[in-house]
Parts: structure tokens; C-alpha cells; sequence
């Protein structure tokens, strides 16, 4: 028998002949199957026997330690090719095993064992929201479907969580079941702004998909800017076109500044005594009526001082402001700068020279924007470039362009040459960040000898295809096959369609190979294009010669993005106008979950954000399976011994193979086969995919009245606002405008404003009015515009009312909010009803809460305490010569129990040393002065110093040392009564009146959480209101989610009933505003508006001068918080909030701040506008000023 070996296909090496032993009249046979298996998967493998002499069997058997499963047994007497289904087992990651195939007949028996791998590939998951960016209160809706690798549909686990990464809302029993999850969470609309995070969990992985809160204005146009994204440093000029368009089409007027600068290089080593300043140059223009305006730069604005210290980048910003509103939007772009002048290259160049011939061809010089430099010189090189040999001298015509001919009489091999245009004729190489012109390079292979006979060796093609194959087509695929010096007989040329990673298909194509010195031709099959061959195809072609030689090819074809389901979505009509109705179709298979989806433009400009796609989707499916794409070859086992040659001639030229592929030597240099005129016949390409991002354009449609509210602000009640109302029309029309009585507001028109006018074609005008709110919250202003019949004419043109589109309607709303200051007042309970119903009542009226906080370290002892405490938290042995001595210190402090705060920390500190005797001393006393309130267990600093924050971190060092060692049930027991205090005293966010009483908090009730813990359990929380229910479920499921609802009435008894048998923390909270009050405190505020009233801004600036003071005893505060009201009508200048400062104020040390804050909205009877200053961490210490404008009104 022949010798056997193994043969691995890796899909990027082609055998282009692999040599065979021969084995006489023994039978061959050939069993493909894909080194890399998906688990779980249906998957193919494909056998051929070949020349059977007897009746034999073949036994193909997949073998782990395991168990062993049997995949085919097949008796035959003839020839065969077929191919055998079956399932992959199941595994978590991956697992090799044992591919066994096994032929035995009477005298012929042969086995082979081949490796392969079964590997799991996780569902990929998709999040799309309906936006990517919501505002506070909004309701975010999301979907959420995951899919295999053959993408059908599998099953997740969502939660949300905020900024600060608490979990916020979640799902632990809805599941997509194979389909399309729908959820929604409403936002709070006090939530925090920042980063939310739509948590998707599958086993141990979670994926997760963002999206944004913001206080934010939905922008009304958007600016494209239109500028090359390279320029060279020897043009003299450069332009920059901008485009100013509304989301509905129709440009936008106003005038744009555009700012360009060339930064100064971060890493330079500048003097900063020269005080350089980065070179810039703004220009302002108008917009013409397209909308667009055209700005040109002088290139040496940006090269006057010296390039070293400059980058390499020009920065352009773009600010565009809206006519008759002041509203703006921005766009910035950066451009490179290039150093190339141009460049010279060879044309019309053959790529082949004949020995005894003259070599002909031509140069051409271009500029930077590719102009011809005319009357150049030029310098032709040969040889390799660092040893290069000037040839001649050329000089360009008026094209740009020289020829030249030289005799290759004095050369032998190929001939390599280069073209420059430097100042002397030498191939020098350039200086960094200098100008230069590129070079042009070009090689010439000489010209082989015919061979007697071209055809020298049997190989096969596989013929490529230009473009990607269409889904449900049939495509034809063809085989060119090339048979030398072979005896007569029949062939079998096999072919094998893989696809992700799987054997999607096998065939073959008989041929008759004649007596004759070549045999050439070609067959064809065809291949369906279905969803399960997408995105990539790879067809491997293969035959046994009749000499026993092995011939094989293979190819790549990409498919378009195909998907077994097909979804479309029509309107009808195509287009609609304002206030027609249009009918949206989607059409799919029967009985499919289809998911729609509709977003304003304007979001879009505002956060672009990610949508999910047909390319999206296919790239991330096909990430993730990355292994079964490329790369993951075919195992081959057969009874032919293959070899692949180490060397090939072809066309008179050697070909090496290596482990790094297939090289071929020139000039005694090994170079890459890339760039050779022509690979060796059986060549096989690597494998790759590449997915073509495409999108179809959308079709712009201009409306034809646009009428929009530009208000969207905040207001005090009482205040009367201007808003001006902007209307479009693309026709001769007379329009009339009209707004939607309110009693949410009154409307006042103003004098000297019309509210039926005509308007031409692609005319604009605005309208305006001041309402007066009369109410609390979001209140809703429409709108409406309406084409009228007019026998009055238009510029002496009559007026035409549209058959659609005759009304637009606009709806914009405006936030009014409550005058003073916002306070909120909270209440908490922990409630364990232990199996009974718990009831309590709470009655809501003449709030008022003030807080005081003091912290505790205040001498040596507690000092110590802490360090103490910190080392012993660190496991930080008691032996230990600085927590021993420190211990000792501390011990000689127990006779003085004057101080709560200290006693309650001393506790703790030897409760961690393991000190008992000590421990107990400290909290017999504790005991006795405990403050008891019914259920509750607190403790103060004196009797009458009752800080909040003191005695919460008093109580919580209290807790930390009855829970921190071995608490007995007893000691449990104590523990609850303060739990219950402690609960009662968080605020509405959760913590409690400082950073330092929240922290030692957080840890006391934690380390009681662990020692309580329990797995089972659960309770309903019934909140009754005067006019409503509210009902909460606390299980094991849920208990770590915050749950919160909004209750209706403001005043009035509410009622808790708690029924369970779990613990359920409970909070009610109460925000309503108060007069400011005025206090007195160490800490002291001036504010001076000023208004720039050089502005002809329609949105006027004021700057706030802010001075603040402190005239303590310390020398220095803590941190200051400066709490800046705005004025109605007002929002801060994005610029200006950028100057981030920590206010930390020197003592009698005025420290002066300034904001400047933009009018978005007039505002007639402005009300002042609050500005607190305070310390951080004792909020209580505040002082307040009323702040307002020295002009209560802007006109715009």
C-alpha cells in the first residue's frame, strides 16, 4: 500500500501540482470536511472514492474520549461522490476531536485520522433605540434581538443603568423567545444628564448599548462644509464653500464665520517668554439665497512663522447664525497639510522590454491639483533606488509631459527606473517637513523566450467574477482545466461550495482526457445565491489526474447582503405635504414581527448616534464568526500521499514556497508574488471579506410653508415672553397665521406685526407675540399657517392657493417653573412587616427642613482613630508596631467618654483589634446615652448639638462596632433599631447630609445587608394617594432595582400598606420651591451684570461678574459651591462653561469669576434670577442674592 500523509487545506495555499506516489490499481479516495465546526451546528462533510477493484466500506466516525458517533457507513463497488449531513455535538467553548475515516474490502484496507475542532460561537445581540439622545422625563423605547451565526433570532436579559451606574430599570423575565424584545423605560424628569447604558446579558457576557439625557434644543438646520481634506504648503490659496439648510430643504439665511488655525505642536520645546500664538484668520460672510457662501484663505496666514513649532493641520470652524433669530450651529473640519509640490510619473509605459530593443515611454510633472508644469526639468534614474545611475537629462513641454528612449544593448536583467523633478539632477532623499515632488518609479521585467510547448503543466481556474453575485439568482461558475501529457482516460473534476465556514454544496464534472499532448476546456455548474452563503463564497476545485497527480484551485466570490426574510416599507404618496395623511405598508413573509422605525431629522444633527442596518448588522455577525470566514481550511483525508513542490517554474521564472507564502527572486532579492507579472496557473489568493458600506441617498423634498416657534426655554410664572413665529412659502401666496387659544396662557399681538401677508416664492416672514403663562410645567404653544384665497395680487401676480399642503400646523413647548428656591423635603421608612401587614400614615403639610452638618475630626484621639481604623480595614496585623503603639495611645484616651462622636469611633477602632473588654467599656456608655424614639436608635453629640450628619456618623460607628464581631442575634436585634434611623435620614438621592456621614453610612448599612442576607422572601408596597394607588413588588428578582413613580398630589394623607415577608426600603419625597431666604454666613457674593451693547446680536450676551468673599476664622475654606440661577429667557454660553474652577476661598481674599449667559428668548417684566453661594460640605451655611438685568427686555 501507499504511503499515507496528512493533507491540510487552509483555503489560502494552493497545491498547483501536488505530486502523488503512485499506487498502482489501489483504490483512492478523498474526504473533505471543515477544520473548524460550529457546535451545535448541521454540518457536511463530502467523500469520493475513485477507482474501486472490489466492494468496499467506508466507516467515517467523529471519536472523543467521551463517545464515539458513527456519521457514515457506505458500501460500494463504483465510483461515488456524495455528501453526509450531521449534527455537531454541543460543547461550551471549544474541544478537539478525532475525524476517522476508514475503507476495508477483502484486500484493500486503509484508515486516516484527522483533527478537528468544535467551537461555540455566541449569539450576537442588537439594542436599537428610537433616538440616541432624550431629554429628561422622555420615554426611551428599545429593542433588543439576538442572532446566530445564521442569524436567527435567540434569547437575552436587559436591564438599564444610569451615569453613576445604578441600575435603574430592568427585565429578568422577559426574554426575546426568538423574536424582536420591545421594552420602554420613562425617564425621571429630574434624571440625571450623562451616558445611560441598555445592559443585554447572556451568560457570563453583557453587551452594552448607550445612549444620552441632555437638557438640550433641537437644532433647526444643519451646515455641510465642503473643503479639501488635503492641502499642498506651496499653493497660495485655498477655499472653503459652506451650505446652510433647513431639515426641510430650504437654505437658511444669516451670515457664517469661519476660523482657521494652524495649532502650535503640543510637544515643542517653545520659550515661553516668546508667548506664541497659533496663527489664525476668520472671515465672515453672508449666505446668498441658496444658502451657501464661499470663503477663501491665503495660504501664507498659516507658514509666516517657523514650521517647526506649527502641526501639520489646519483647523477649521464653522459658525453659522440664523437671520432674524441669532440662532447658530456649528461645524469643524480639520484639513492635512502636505508638503508635496506635486509629483512626476511614468505614462504609456510597457511592462515588458525585449532584449536587442529600445525602451520608449514618457514622463509626466503635475502640480498639487494636478496642472501640468510646464518647461520642467526632469532627471530619468536606473537601478535600484539607493544605487541609482542618472540615465538623461528631460525638459517637459507645455503638457507637462517628456519622452524618452534609451537602448537596452548594455542591459540583461529587469530594469528598474525613477523620474524626479529636484533642483539637481541627483536621486537625493528629501528632509523632513520639507517641500518636495514626488517621484516616479518603474519596473520592466524582461522578456522570457517562448517555450516550445506554453503549455508545460495540468492545472485548473477557477474564474473569478468582477462583481458580488446577486442574491436568490443562480450564478454560473466556471472551470478552466489544463491536462499535459496524460494518458487517455475519463477525469472527475469535484468541487466543493463552502460557506461560513460549512460545505454547502458538492458536485463534479466528468471529462474525457484524449490522446492528445494537451487537453483544454472548460465545465461550468450552477450555484443558488441564498442568505446561508452570504456574505462570502469560496468554490474549491479539484481532480486526480490520470497519472495519479493532484491538480486543485480555488476562488472567492462576495455576495450582496442577503437575509432569508425580506422586509420592505413603502409610503403612498411617496412625498407628503404638512397635514396629509399618508399610508405606510411594510410587506414580509406571513406572520413576521416587523419593527418600525421614525426619527426627526433634527436629531440626527443634534446626535448623530448609531442605526441599525443591513450592513451593520451583517459586519457584526460576521465579526464574530470571524474564524468560520477565513482562515479555517478544510481537512482532507485521503489515501494519496501529497507534497507540496518547494519550488515551480512558470513562464521562465522560479516560484518558492514558505511558511509566509509564495515568493518569487529577482536580482537575487525574494519579492513577494504581488506585483509579478503573473502568478503560476494553480495560485490560490488569501481569504478575506470585505463588506461594502453603501447607503442610498434620501430624496430631498421641500415643504412648502414652514412655519416654526423658535421657544423652547424656561420661564418663571407671571413673566410675559416674545416669541416670533418664521413662515416659508415656495409659491405666489397669500398666508394667514394664526396661534391655538390657551388657557394655559394669554397672547397679546404685537402692533406692528401683520398676520396675513403675501408672500413670493421662497419668501420668508416673520410674526410675533408675547404670552403671559398662567401655569405651572410643560406648556404646549400651536401654531398654524394656511394658504387663503386673495383677490389681492402678489407683486402683481396672482396668488394661488396649493391643492395640498394648504395648512402647516407647529407645536413647540415651553417649561414654566415656580419662582425661589427648589427644596425637598424626604421621608423614609424600613419596613419589615415579618409576615403582617404594616400601616402608617403620613400627613403632608407646612413643610420646611433644614439641615445642619458638622464633621467629626476635631483633635489627636480621633485623628488616630481614623488612621487606626484604616490600617485595621486593611487586615493590617494589631501587632504591627505602628497600629500596636497607636493602639495604645488610643487606650489611654477610655476614661474620657465627654465626647459622642469620639467614643462611638473608639468603639469601632478596638471592636477591629479584637480588644472585647475595651469594646465593651465604650458601648456600655453608648448605651446610656442613646437616644430612643419609638422604633428608632440614634445618638447625638450633646443634648443640644443635634448635627444631622454628626449623628449619623456617630450612629454608624455604633452599628460598624455591634456588627463587626460575631453579632449574635441579640446584638441583631439592637442593630434594627438603627437600620430604622438611618434609613429615615437618606435624602432624595440616596445618600445622606455630607460626603463624610454617607460614606461611614453606606459601609454600616452594607456590612448589615451581608449579615441579614436571606434568598428568599418578597413584598408588595402599597402606596395610597387622596386620588390614586401606587403599587410596588420588592422580590429577589428585583430587590437591588430602584423602583420610583410619581405620585399626582401635591397635599393631603397617604397611607403605606406592606405585605410580605421581605424587607422593603420605602421613600416619599416632595420638591416645591420657597421664598430664597437671605442668611447671614462667613461666605459672601456681589454679582454685576454688564451688557454688550456693541452686540447686533438678535441673541444679546450678558457677562456676570461674580465676586465672592470669605471672612471666617480658617484660613482657607472648604469647597465652595457658587449655585447660579438663570434669567428667564437666559441659558449659559456653552464657551463659557467650559472654565471649570474649584472655589476653595483664601480668607478676607475677593476671588472673581465670570458667566456669560445668552438671551434665547425676550422677557418682558424679568424677575431676578438667584445666585447661593455655600459650602459643600454644610450646605446650611448659604448666602443668597438676588441678581437681574439692568435691561428687563431685548427686542429682536
Amino acid at each position: 500500500m501507499g504511503c499515507s500523509r496528512i493533507l491540510t487545506w487552509t483555503l489560502c495555499v494552493l497545491l498547483s501540482r501536488m505530486c502523488v506516489d503512485q499506487v498502482g490499481a489501489e483504490p483512492q479516495y478523498l474526504v473533505a470536511i471543515p477544520a473548524v465546526i460550529e457546535a451545535g451546528a448541521e454540518t457536511r462533510f463530502c467523500a469520493s472514492l475513485l477507482q474501486p477493484s472490489e466492494t468496499l466500506v467506508m466507516t467515517v466516525t467523529l471519536r472523543s474520549t467521551e463517545e464515539n458517533t458513527t456519521l457514515l457507513t457506505h458500501t460500494s463497488n463504483e465510483e461515488f461522490h456524495t455528501c453526509t449531513e450531521f449534527q455537531a455535538p454541543l460543547v461550551e467553548r471549544e474541544k478537539i476531536l478525532n475525524f476517522e475515516v476508514e475503507l476495508r474490502g477483502d484486500t484493500f484496507h486503509s484508515k486516516q485520522v484527522r483533527k478537528v475542532m468544535i467551537k461555540a460561537y455566541k449569539a450576537k445581540t442588537f439594542v436599537q433605540t428610537d433616538k440616541p439622545i432624550y431629554l429628561p422625563g422622555q420615554t426611551v423605547h428599545f429593542r433588543v434581538v439576538a442572532l446566530d451565526s445564521k442569524l436567527r433570532p435567540a434569547n437575552q436579559l436587559v436591564s438599564v443603568s444610569d451615569p453613576n451606574r445604578n441600575r435603574i430599570g430592568q427585565w429578568l423575565n422577559e426574554s426575546s423567545n426568538s423574536k424582536i424584545l420591545q421594552l420602554s423605560y420613562s425617564l425621571n424628569s429630574e434624571a440625571r444628564e450623562g451616558m445611560y447604558s441598555i445592559i443585554v446579558s447572556g451568560g457570563e457576557d453583557k453587551l452594552y448599548h448607550n445612549f444620552k439625557v441632555e437638557k438640550y434644543v433641537l437644532p433647526k438646520f444643519d451646515v455641510t462644509v465642503n473643503v479639501s481634506e488635503e492641502v499642498s504648503i506651496g499653493q497660495e490659496e485655498f477655499d472653503i464653500k459652506l451650505c446652510a439648510k433647513y431639515t426641510y430643504g430650504q437654505p437658511v439665511p444669516g451670515s457664517v464665520t469661519v476660523k482657521v488655525c494652524r495649532p502650535l505642536q503640543f510637544y515643542s520645546s517653545i520659550d515661553k517668554s516668546f508667548n506664541l500664538t497659533a496663527p489664525c484668520h476668520t472671515e465672515t460672510k453672508q449666505t446668498d439665497k441658496t444658502g451657501c457662501a464661499a470663503v477663501t484663505f491665503k495660504m501664507s496666514t498659516f507658514t509666516r512663522i517657523d514650521q517647526k513649532i506649527l502641526d501639520d493641520t489646519l483647523n477649521v470652524n464653522v459658525k453659522m447664525e440664523e437671520e432674524g433669530t441669532g440662532m447658530s450651529h456649528q461645524q469643524q473640519k480639520r484639513i492635512r497639510i502636505s508638503y508635496s509640490l506635486g509629483k512626476v510619473s511614468f505614462i504609456d509605459m510597457s511592462k515588458l522590454w525585449e532584449p536587442g530593443s529600445n525602451v520608449e515611454g514618457k514622463v509626466k510633472a503635475v502640480f498639487y491639483n494636478d496642472t501640468p508644469i510646464p518647461e520642467a526639468p526632469v532627471y530619468l534614474f536606473v537601478g535600484e533606488r539607493w544605487s541609482a545611475r542618472s540615465l538623461q537629462n528631460l525638459t517637459t513641454d507645455s503638457n507637462g509631459v517628456a519622452s524618452f528612449s534609451f537602448s537596452t544593448e548594455n542591459f540583461d536583467q529587469d530594469i528598474i527606473l525613477h523620474v524626479s523633478q529636484y533642483l539637481s539632477p541627483t536621486l537625493t532623499y528629501r528632509e523632513y517637513r520639507s517641500a518636495f515632488y514626488e517621484e516616479g518609479a518603474h519596473a520592466l521585467s524582461k522578456s522570457q523566450p517562448a517555450f516550445q510547448d506554453a503549455k508545460t503543466v495540468s492545472s485548473l481556474e477557477v474564474k473569478r467574477k468582477s462583481k458580488p453575485l446577486s442574491c436568490d439568482t443562480e450564478e454560473d461558475i466556471s472551470i478552466q482545466y489544463t491536462v499535459v501529457g496524460e494518458t487517455p482516460a475519463s477525469m472527475d473534476v469535484i468541487y466543493l461550495v463552502l460557506a461560513r465556514g460549512n460545505i454547502a454544496m458538492q458536485g463534479f464534472k466528468q471529462i474525457q482526457v484524449k490522446d492528445q499532448a494537451v487537453n483544454e476546456g472548460e465545465v461550468s455548474f450552477k450555484v443558488r445565491v441564498s442568505p446561508e452563503l452570504a456574505p462570502e463564497v469560496q468554490i474549491v476545485a479539484y481532480a486526480v489526474l490520470p497519472s495519479k497527480h493532484m491538480i486543485a484551485d480555488s476562488a472567492d466570490f462576495s455576495t450582496e447582503k442577503c437575509f432569508s426574510n425580506k422586509v420592505s416599507l413603502e409610503f403612498t404618496p411617496s412625498s407628503a405635504v404638512p397635514a396629509e395623511k399618508t399610508n405606510m405598508q411594510v410587506t414580509a413573509l406571513p406572520h413576521s414581527l416587523c419593527g418600525v422605525k421614525a426619527i426627526d431629522k433634527s436629531v440626527l444633527i443634534k446626535e448623530p448616534g448609531t442605526t441599525l442596518e443591513a450592513d451593520k448588522v451583517t459586519a457584526d455577525i460576521n465579526h464574530s464568526i470571524q474564524p468560520l470566514l477565513a482562515n479555517v481550511g478544510l481537512k482532507m483525508a485521503t489515501n494519496l500521499l501529497m507534497q507540496i513542490p518547494s519550488c515551480v517554474r512558470f513562464k521562465g521564472r522560479d516560484y518558492y514556497y514558505s511558511p509566509y507564502g509564495i515568493s518569487y527572486r529577482v536580482h537575487d532579492v525574494q519579492t513577494g508574488l504581488r506585483g509579478a507579472p503573473g502568478p503560476p496557473s494553480g495560485y490560490m489568493p488569501e481569504v478575506g471579506f470585505m463588506l461594502e458600506g453603501g447607503s442610498v441617498l434620501p430624496i430631498e423634498t421641500v415643504r412648502t410653508f414652514f412655519p416654526e416657534t423658535w421657544i423652547w426655554d424656561l420661564v418663571d410664572v407671571g413673566y410675559v415672553v416674545c416669541f416670533a413665529f418664521v413662515c416659508f412659502s415656495q409659491g405666489q401666496s397669500m398666508v394667514t397665521v394664526s396661534p391655538t387659544p390657551s388657557t394655559d396662557y394669554t397672547l397679546t399681538p404685537l402692533s406692528d406685526d401683520q398676520y396675513t401677508s403675501c408672500l413670493c416664492a421662497n419668501e420668508r416672514k416673520t410674526v410675533s407675540w408675547t404670552m403671559t403663562p398662567t401655569a405651572l410645567g410643560a406648556v404646549n404653544v400651536t401654531v398654524s399657517a394656511e394658504a387663503v384665497q386673495s383677490h389681492v395680487s402678489c407683486d402683481n401676480e396672482v396668488v394661488s392657493v396649493p391643492e395640498r399642503g394648504r395648512i402647516d400646523v407647529v407645536t413647540k413647548s415651553l417649561r414654566v417653573k415656580a419662582e425661589g428656591t427648589e427644596m425637598t423635603k424626604t421621608s423614609n421608612w424600613l419596613l419589615c412587616p415579618k409576615g403582617q401587614c404594616g400601616f402608617y400614615q403620613i400627613e403632608q403639610s407646612n413643610i420646611f427642613w433644614e439641615k445642619k452638618k458638622k464633621g467629626g475630626v476635631s483633635d489627636e484621639v480621633t485623628l488616630s482613630a481614623y488612621i487606626t481604623a484604616a490600617f485595621l480595614e486593611m487586615n493590617i496585623s494589631k501587632n504591627d508596631p505602628v497600629v500596636n503603639k497607636s493602639l495604645a495611645c488610643l487606650k489611654e484616651s477610655i476614661s474620657d467618654l465627654s465626647n459622642t462622636y469620639t467614643t462611638a469611633l473608639l468603639a469601632y477602632v478596638f471592636t477591629l483589634a479584637g480588644d472585647m473588654e475595651t469594646r465593651a467599656h465604650f458601648l456600655q456608655h453608648l448605651d446610656t446615652v442613646a437616644v430612643k424614639e419609638g422604633s428608632f436608635l440614634y445618638w447625638s453629640q450633646t443634648a443640644t448639638e443635634t448635627s444631622a450628619s454628626l449623628s449619623v456618623e456617630i450612629s454608624s460607628y455604633v452599628l460598624l462596632a455591634k456588627l463587626s464581631a460575631s453579632p449574635t442575634a441579640e446584638d441583631l436585634g439592637y442593630a434594627s433599631g438603627i437600620i430604622r434611623w438611618l434609613t429615615s435620614q437618606q435624602n432624595y438621592y440616596g445618600g445622606f447630609s455630607s460626603t463624610q456621614d454617607t460614606v461611614v453610612a453606606l459601609q454600616a448599612l452594607a456590612l448589615y445587608s451581608t449579615l441579614v442576607f436571606s434568598p428568599e422572601g418578597s413584598s408588595t408596597v402599597t402606596v395610597q394617594t387622596p386620588s390614586s394607588q401606587l403599587t410596588f413588588d420588592v422580590n429577589q428578582d428585583n430587590k437591588l432595582l430602584y423602583q420610583e413613580k410619581t405620585m399626582q398630589d401635591v397635599s393631603g394623607k397617604y397611607s403605606l400598606d406592606v405585605k410580605g415577608t421581605a424587607c422593603a426600603s420605602v421613600q416619599i419625597s416632595v420638591h416645591y420651591n420657597i421664598p430664597t431666604p437671605t442668611d447671614v454666613t462667613t461666605l459672601s457674593v456681589e454679582v454685576k451684570p454688564e451688557v454688550d451693547t456693541t452686540s447686533e446680536s438678535p441673541r444679546p450676551k450678558l457677562t456676570l461678574k461674580i465676586k465672592s468673599l470669605y471672612s471666617g476664622k480658617e484660613n482657607t475654606t472648604n469647597m465652595v459651591i457658587l449655585d447660579i440661577k438663570m434669567l428667564s429667557g437666559f441659558v449659559p454660553d456653552a464657551q463659557s462653561l467650559k472654565r471649570k474652577c474649584c472655589l476653595c476661598l483664601p480668607k478676607d481674599t475677593p476671588i472673581n469669576h465670570s458667566l456669560e449667559i445668552i438671551q434665547e428668548l425676550p422677557v418682558d417684566n424679568l424677575k431676578p434670577a438667584v445666585v447661593k453661594i455655600y459650602d459643600y460640605y454644610q450646605p446650611s451655611k448659604t448666602n443668597s442674592l438676588y441678581c437681574n438685568s439692568t435691561l428687563t427686555h431685548f427686542a429682536p
